[in-house]
């Protein structure tokens, strides 16, 4: 059975080269289950080894300690803060 847990999943800001953006929201009755840890890697996986991008980068508030988590268990690396947001990448 599939289930539609993610309310949105966004690749964006594509650039010539192989780089982009990678988001993801889950509608709230399945957060902290899991589903976006999954969700997140299997996205990002796709992209780097399906399609073919280099570099793959996300953010979140700074304040969100759980898609810090789920960023980082997804490969990715802490590249930088701003006033807001936590920065991060990941290469092929």
């Amino acid at each position: 059975m599939i289930r539609r847990v993610s309310r949105q999943v966004n690749v964006g800001n594509i650039k010539i080269g192989g780089e982009c953006e990678v988001g993801l929201r889950l509608f709230k009755e399945y957060q902290g289950r899991g589903y976006s840890k999954k969700v997140f890697k299997r996205v990002s996986d796709f992209l780097l080894f399906e399609l073919g991008m280099k570099k793959l980068n996300a953010k979140c508030f700074k304040q969100n300690e759980r898609s810090e988590k789920m960023i980082l268990s997804s490969g990715y690396s802490h590249t930088k803060d701003d006033e807001t947001f936590k920065y991060f990448s990941r290469l092929k």
